[in-house]
């Protein structure tokens, strides 16, 4: 058992010495696509889209652990597949990061709060929910990183009077992301 220890110990010393620092401020531009489903009085119907998007966060470092908070913008670009005039945009984020250091990679894991702009004709909402997700950065340069992203969200929001209930969302994010650490 001491020597489980002792080797355990050893491991996480010399990976720390060798870990990139994560620490500090940071911002970018990100790209993504979204696939999922938004479920209306038990009818689903698919969505999908792409969108860029802004990202800045703040990330702190305790040998090979990070973490941090992140906020993000995208502008959506999510439609129904069959009803093209519903979309969502205007998709903002504000995730807490938990990651692992592994040399010049970031491997983390996010939870969160997501919220986005519904447009329906005229009927407009804000729905929100929870989101988590995964990700990996990667240091090109002590400043310069590039990674990817995906996150799944799950919001709902109250329909009109006028048909009642409400629509889930799950809405499944893949982005790629480059950023500058400041």
């Amino acid at each position: 058992m001491r020597l489980a220890g002792l080797t355990l110990s050893t491991f996480l010393t010399v990976t720390s010495a060798h870990a990139q620092d994560w620490s500090g401020f940071y911002g970018g531009a990100s790209f993504g696509a979204s696939d999922g489903k938004q479920t209306t009085s038990g009818r689903e119907f698919p969505l999908s889209g792409s969108a860029p998007g802004l990202f800045v966060g703040h990330n702190w470092q305790s040998g090979n652990l990070v973490y941090g908070a992140e906020l993000a913008y995208s502008d959506g670009g999510i439609t129904l597949d069959r009803f093209p005039q519903i979309e969502y945009h205007d998709v903002i984020d504000l995730k807490a990061r938990f990651g692992l250091a592994l040399g010049r990679t970031l491997a983390y894991g996010v939870v969160g709060w997501s919220q986005a702009v519904y447009v329906n004709g005229a009927f407009t909402d804000k729905p929100d929910g929870g989101l988590f997700g995964v990700g990996a950065d990667r240091m090109f340069s002590d400043k310069v990183f590039g990674g990817i992203e995906v996150l799944y969200r799950r919001t709902d929001f109250p329909l009109p009077n006028a048909v009642g209930g409400k629509a889930d969302n799950d809405i499944t994010t893949v982005a790629l992301r480059l950023g500058i650490k400041f």
